[in-house]
């Protein structure tokens, strides 16, 4: 009575209990561990919900966060049609701009963005090297002094 006692406590102390999966770092090397399940992560943000390696404890990456290699953050896999800022990926917008995992920056003066780009409306003051979202830096009529995207 005592040996089966002390074979079902050491059992469940060191995970090893006869006829049962133990995830851990030799049964889930390349994944994390869930409820006693290995979840390999394919470094998508879908798979954010199941983040680390050699059978640690999975964790949940942030929002907007991906999972490579083990590790919570935003890269071109995890962030491939956004920008990245401090870990997050971001959808386009005024405030994250970028496209590929890159870093994210803010469109300034009335810019928006576009494709991963700052650029000005139709209408909108420019000067050479300026971007326009549709068409180019013009000027707007043979008398004008000023460009506009057009």
């Amino acid at each position: 009575m005592i040996r089966l006692f002390l074979v079902a406590v050491l059992g469940a102390a060191f995970g090893t209990a006869c006829g049962t999966f133990s995830c851990d770092a030799t049964s889930c090397p390349d994944g994390c561990c869930r409820d006693n399940v290995c979840h390999v992560n394919d470094g998508t943000k879908e798979d954010a919900f199941k983040c680390g390696l050699s059978g640690v404890a999975c964790v949940q990456c942030p929002s907007g966060s991906g999972c490579t290699k083990g590790v919570c953050g935003c890269d071109a896999s995890t962030c491939p049609n956004g920008c990245c800022d401090q870990g997050v990926c971001h959808d386009n917008s005024y405030d994250f701009c970028g496209t590929g995992g890159g870093q994210c920056f803010k469109c300034i003066n009335g810019a928006s963005c576009h494709s991963g780009t700052c650029c000005f409306g139709y209408g909108h003051a420019c000067s050479n090297g300026s971007s326009c979202c549709s068409g180019s830096c013009q000027l707007p009529s043979s008398g004008a002094t000023s460009l506009e995207c057009k």
